[in-house]
């Protein structure tokens, strides 16, 4: 049997959970092993005390959850996780997490602050005094400030924050800079709430960040190709702005993930099957991270199952896979026939639903024909 195949080349995108701390293992500096892709968590002060796991079943409702009391305006906590960098339109960095104030929060703009950023390298690895920490002045971020003490249409906002200062909020080249539409802010009071942040990296190199609170009217804004600060992301920070701004607050259920290009190529690496060997057929992708699945469609003169052996239509790479097998092996035949062919194409043809990363309280269909 002779095998025809249709070489392309075609797209798919991964999704790889880069941290996700629920803190069930008690500690904020995941010592014991029981998150695997727990995050160390650092304050921008020696006091001892202010960061704690405690237990907000009745709360959150999901068991521990990091309680911040803050001894101190612009109190800021850091983790860092795997770097990931956008490369390729489409790619997209997000991260979600729950959050309650024990004490209904007061009005305070821009007062409670979430950013994802670049740590140039310079990751802080224990808890450090003072608000210009070396290893976080040349950080830069993109994220939001949000009014969590006050419903508004416009409480929440994006911003993106060059080197020069502290995270989260400083003078000059740090200032924290708003862009974009507004979103909705709530009156937070003392129950959960959840927030979104996500960064786009758009067809012409521009970063589009989009942040949501309760799954209400999003903050969004596009930062121009030519002043985009960073592609590469490795940090997640929140904390308070505002002079005696200092509101208690516990956070949990912290998940960041990253969603890449893949190129997908497919070659013969053996032609041609017959009753002494399969044929092989090679499919590659481009980026390695996170497990994936993709589909692949079978035609030609040879048929799927009564010519060769059944095969599933589709085709797996493990997380951190780059290259995988598709085996066509023929089913003997009692009489002789002439070659037939096989074509494999990857891709489906077919409605699909769609949730819309960039903007994700849209839902919709497409269809690939």
């Amino acid at each position: 049997m002779a095998i025809l195949l249709l070489f392309l080349v075609t797209m798919a995108r991964a999704d790889v959970t880069l941290m996700s701390d629920p803190f069930t293992d008690g500690n904020r500096t995941n010592t014991t092993g029981g998150d695997t892709l727990g995050g160390v968590w650092w304050q921008n002060t020696t006091n001892t005390g202010q960061v704690t796991i405690v237990d907000d079943t009745a709360g959150i409702g999901t068991g521990n959850a990091m309680q911040l009391v803050p001894s101190g305006d612009f109190h800021k906590i850091i983790t860092f996780f795997s770097g990931t960098t956008l490369a390729n339109p489409g790619d997209t960095i997000k991260a979600t997490f729950d959050y309650r104030f024990p004490t209904a929060p007061t009005s305070a703009g821009d007062g409670f602050r979430i950013g994802l950023g670049n740590s140039n390298g310079t990751k802080q690895s224990s808890d450090t005094s003072g608000s210009g920490s070396s290893t976080r002045t040349d950080d830069k971020n993109y994220g939001f400030n949000t009014n969590v003490g006050g419903a508004s249409s416009t409480g929440t906002g994006v911003k993106y924050e060059d080197a020069g200062d502290d995270i989260l909020g400083g003078s000059g080249a740090g200032t924290r800079f708003g862009f974009g539409t507004g979103g909705a802010s709530v009156a937070s009071g003392t129950t959960k709430h959840s927030a979104l942040l996500q960064i786009t990296r758009l067809t012409n190199g521009d970063l589009y960040v989009l942040a949501q609170v309760d799954n209400l009217a999003a903050a969004s804004g596009t930062h121009p190709a030519a002043s985009v600060l960073t592609y590469t992301f490795d940090e997640f920070a929140y904390g308070f702005g505002g002079t005696g701004y200092r509101p208690t607050i516990l956070m949990d259920n912290v998940v960041i993930t990253s969603t890449a290009l893949s190129v997908l190529n497919i070659t013969a690496t053996t032609p041609t099957a017959t009753s002494e060997a399969p044929a092989v057929l090679t499919v590659t992708r481009s980026n390695g991270s996170g497990a994936l699945t993709v589909p692949y469609t079978l035609s030609g003169t040879a048929v799927n199952g009564t010519d060769y052996q059944t095969l599933s239509g589709t085709v797996s790479f493990a997380n951190g896979q780059t290259s995988a097998t598709i085996t066509i092996t023929p089913i003997a035949a009692y009489f002789i026939e002439t070659s037939k062919t096989v074509t494999v194409t990857l891709g489906k043809r077919g409605t699909f639903a769609y949730h819309c990363k960039i903007h994700p309280f849209m839902k919709g269909k497409v269809v690939v024909e």
